[in-house]
């Protein structure tokens, strides 16, 4: 087997020997030609933390089941998803990036696991607020350096008629008409 190799000016390593010690041999040469070689351990590490870039924010209206399932009920408040055991969390962050997006995760050597909670929630009748927060362990510890979060704003709509009795006389048994007054918003 031929060992022969050229002399570079640096030594090139990759994300797979994160994590390993290296013998590299260095060479030294002077201005007269003399030449000395010493070898050496090199710990390599990842110390480059993951990005996240949060999914845009979502402002919509309950009546867009599109956006909203009318099956989507999340907890009402924080306390309420505090509450929560981590299987029903887990259950409930697929769902929110089913329905809202997920973050895109940047990192060096790409090998990470994407994390979220929920930082504030506020829920009731198919409405409310939602804020939720990303970030990124990489394979060597390293923590998302930004802050990542998604807002998601979904308003009740208020579409609906009132009716009242017609004015009219009569006997208590005798049926009264009602009358429309029209979508109040």
């Amino acid at each position: 087997m031929d060992m022969t190799f050229t002399w570079q000016p640096y030594a090139e390593f990759f994300c797979c020997d994160a994590g390993s010690e290296i013998m590299v041999e260095v060479i030294a040469i002077d201005e007269a030609g003399n030449t000395n070689r010493c070898m050496i351990t090199v710990m390599l590490e990842d110390e480059t933390n993951p990005y996240c870039v949060a999914p845009d924010d979502i402002v919509g209206m309950c009546n867009d089941n599109s956006l909203v399932p009318d099956d989507f009920n999340p907890p009402a408040n924080l306390d309420a998803y505090n509450a929560l055991s981590q299987a029903e969390k887990d259950a409930l962050h697929n769902q929110l990036d089913d329905l809202f997006g997920e973050p895109e995760i940047t990192d060096n050597c790409n090998s990470f696991t994407t994390m979220q909670s929920v930082v504030a929630i506020a829920w009731n009748c198919g409405a409310g607020s939602i804020r939720r927060r990303f970030w990124s362990v990489d394979g060597f510890g390293n923590i998302s350096a930004n802050n990542c979060f998604q807002n998601i704003d979904i308003t009740l709509v208020h579409n609906y008629n009132f009716c009242f009795p017609a004015d009219a006389s009569g006997s208590c048994a005798a049926v009264i008409d009602t009358f429309d007054i029209g979508a109040m918003s």
